[in-house]
């Protein structure tokens, strides 16, 4: 699976943009979601992966109603929400994005409702 831009204009300004002012990316968050059902994850079953997953998870829905979800390599964290929305941030480039969500999407599908 791969990630396409929702709106090719914008990729275009701040291409332009970056080439007149000497800017790099450093940071990227890609939120989104799905209507299919590995994305409508319901809250109780974010409390599964947060304990099979315990080292890379974080969960803990009376502070922050998401899962957070740190992986290594990519080094990029997933915040997956009960209402089904996952957004992605910390990755340095769309390659880390593609790798982690193609990584994430087998823990999501193994505990689809």
């Amino acid at each position: 699976m791969v990630a396409q831009p929702t709106e090719p204009r914008f990729a275009f300004f701040f291409d332009l943009l970056a080439s007149l002012l000497d800017l790099a990316i450093n940071f990227l968050i890609l939120p989104g979601s799905k209507n299919y059902p590995i994305f409508t994850i319901l809250s109780f079953v974010l409390s599964p992966i947060d304990v099979v997953h315990r080292p890379f998870t974080q969960y803990e829905p009376e502070i922050f109603p998401a899962l957070v979800y740190r992986m290594v390599s990519p080094k990029v964290t997933f915040m997956i929400f009960h209402t089904g929305k996952v957004n992605i941030t910390g990755a340095k480039t769309r390659e880390d994005i593609d790798e982690g969500f193609e990584a994430i999407y087998p823990v999501l599908k193994a505990f689809k409702k």
